[in-house]
């Protein structure tokens, strides 16, 4: 079982008001304090977007190369905000409780040497000195784009925007490499070919093989992009091209590295440029594709008639990837790679430095995905949490200590009627789709195989809040979730059904209510905050909790409901 420790200060108040308690309310939206600024940057199958853009049902893209659903999106107001910026110069931003998942080489000695800790950790861990205070992130795999059919192949623009010409009608190309002359045929449209130009060694036209009067339509489509006309120093990558498929950008990469990359002695690899707008596009490729990307500048100085003249300023991409032979096709430039790069599986993006930036508008949101992480900024892995399941599972792993020897997950469903009749299946993929976020929290805290286990054996069971009519609980761990969509009567059913070592959490956000006013949330914790074995935490939504304190909570809320 995967080991979790709570990071910030409103976590270890959640957690010792669950011991410290029969029943646990935990308030506030799932993920309180988790934010962004509205301004941040979210990657999304389609590009970027804005997290004041966001809103729920929409896809983001997630570290493992995939998408998820966003669930929800909850407004922070404003608060303060930092700048975290990382080795390759790539940054991003939160406020200071938002989680990251992060490595740390002495966490190594006997994990895998990543936790999840808030930006507020972070910054106390920096002061550290030494290799303690080294703190990487894990790099994206491939992030999911969409597929764009092109006139001019990915490959093809790639090495166009390296060693060609758009100054001229007819495209050109310069290369003194016949492996490169036959990948560039292989990629040009149906009809087309290069033509050497008899004055020049190096030099080729890109043409019609027949129609000598009909346009040129790679031309055509130069324009139509504005690249038509570009000299060095203004080109750059359009659009379409940076949100294509992972092998669409590894192709355009393939073209773009062929013609301008390098690869030193000893495996460094770069690209260079005399445009900035081209080379930022590279770095923001390979960081797409799961590598670390560095820009760095120089001008360079040259003789001209005995005179020392300084030349345009030169814009140098330095690369590391997982997989470095996936950046080229060229095989002399494949070879110079001397192996499949073994330090490079490891690859981290480390933390260079954090600095408070100021107050501003900010939001968090929850996602569907098995670690809650999606990608923001400059491709910078971020996290969002689930730490009341990993209480639930850590009463139930040590059951010798605790007597939990069941977990029953529940809440409401379609409202606060539960129409699941109409649903497809058994009732736990009925369930399904509302119980997501907890299945992904335990897929993640103790695998996938685990968790179905322990499903099918019964020892976790996943029910609608209906279903809990008639029963009574007994050495059970119960978080009824969502519960700002249980009326009152709901609530007060659940409270009634504790029987001897029970823990119960419940939690929800009376403010995102789906009941038009008829939450019974709020007025229950009104009306119990002060009954003693009951603890409230303004916090979140996901949670745990133990009891056998039916006597008081019906003697509290009766007493209420003999005025009304």
């Amino acid at each position: 079982m995967k080991e979790i420790a709570p990071r910030t200060e409103n976590q270890e108040v959640y957690l010792d008001t669950i011991e410290d308690n029969i029943v646990t309310f935990g308030l506030g939206p799932a993920g309180t304090g988790k934010a962004q600024p509205l301004h941040a940057r979210i990657k999304t199958p389609s590009g970027w977007v804005t997290m004041g853009s966001i809103k729920p049902g929409d896809e983001v893209c997630t570290p493992d190369g995939k998408t998820a659903r966003v669930r929800e999106v909850f407004p922070q107001g404003k608060k303060a905000y930092y700048k975290i910026t990382f080795i390759d110069g790539s940054s991003a931003e939160s406020c200071k409780e938002h989680l990251w998942k992060v490595w740390n080489v002495d966490w190594a000695r006997n994990t895998d040497g990543y936790q999840v800790v808030s930006l507020e950790d972070l910054i106390e861990y920096k002061k550290l000195p030494s290799k303690s205070n080294r703190l990487y992130i894990p790099l994206c795999e491939p992030a999911y784009g969409l597929h764009a059919e092109h006139f001019i192949s990915p490959y093809l623009m790639g090495a166009l925007l390296g060693d060609g010409s758009f100054t001229t009608n007819t495209p050109r190309l310069t290369t003194a490499d016949t492996e490169m002359l036959e990948i560039v045929g292989s990629e040009l449209p149906a009809g087309y070919m290069l033509n050497k130009i008899n004055s020049s060694v190096y030099d080729y036209t890109v043409k019609r093989e027949n129609k000598r009067n009909a346009p040129n339509d790679i031309t055509v489509e130069l324009k139509r992009i504005g690249l038509f006309g570009k000299r060095s120093h203004e080109k750059f990558i359009p659009d379409d091209y940076l949100s294509g498929t992972v092998e669409q950008r590894f192709s355009l990469l393939q073209g773009l590295m062929d013609t301008d990359g390098t690869v030193e002695v000893k495996r460094g690899i770069s690209y260079s440029s005399a445009s900035e707008r081209l080379a930022k596009s590279v770095q923001e490729v390979v960081r797409s594709l799961g590598g670390l990307a560095k820009i760095t500048t120089r001008i360079p100085n040259y003789t001209y008639k005995g005179k020392l003249k300084q030349g345009k300023r030169a814009y140098n991409v330095t690369i590391r990837m997982k997989n470095p032979r996936r950046l080229f096709r060229l095989s002399r430039k494949i070879d110079r790679l001397q192996g499949e790069g073994q330090y490079e599986a490891g690859l981290k993006k480390r933390i260079d430095k954090i600095e408070y930036v100021g107050e501003i508008e900010c939001q968090c949101i929850s996602v569907d995905s098995s670690e809650h992480l999606y990608i923001t900024d400059d491709y910078c892995v971020t996290h969002n949490t689930y730490l009341a399941m990993y209480q639930a599972l850590c009463h139930l792993w040590n059951k010798k200590d605790t007597g939990i020897n069941r977990i029953v997950l529940t809440r409401p469903v379609v409202e606060a009627g539960e129409k699941l009749g109409f649903l497809p299946g058994v009732l736990e993929e009925k369930m399904d789709p509302y119980m997501r976020p907890l299945y992904d929290a335990m897929n993640d805290i103790v695998g996938i195989d685990v968790a179905k286990d322990k499903i099918a054996k019964g020892v976790i069971e996943i029910a609608p809040v209906a279903y809990m009519r008639g029963r009574t609980f007994h050495n059970c761990f119960v978080i009824l979730d969502e519960a700002q969509n249980c009326t009152y009567s709901q609530i007060k059913m659940v409270l009634t059904r504790l029987g001897d070592n029970v823990k119960l959490v419940i939690s929800g956000d009376s403010s995102q209510s789906d009941l038009n006013g008829k939450s019974g949330l709020a007025k229950i914790v009104e009306r119990l905050q002060e009954t003693e074995d009951v603890g409230v935490t303004m916090f979140k939504a996901q949670d745990v909790a133990r009891s056998k304190i039916v006597k008081d909570v019906l003697i509290s809320l009766e007493k209420y409901e003999e005025d009304e």
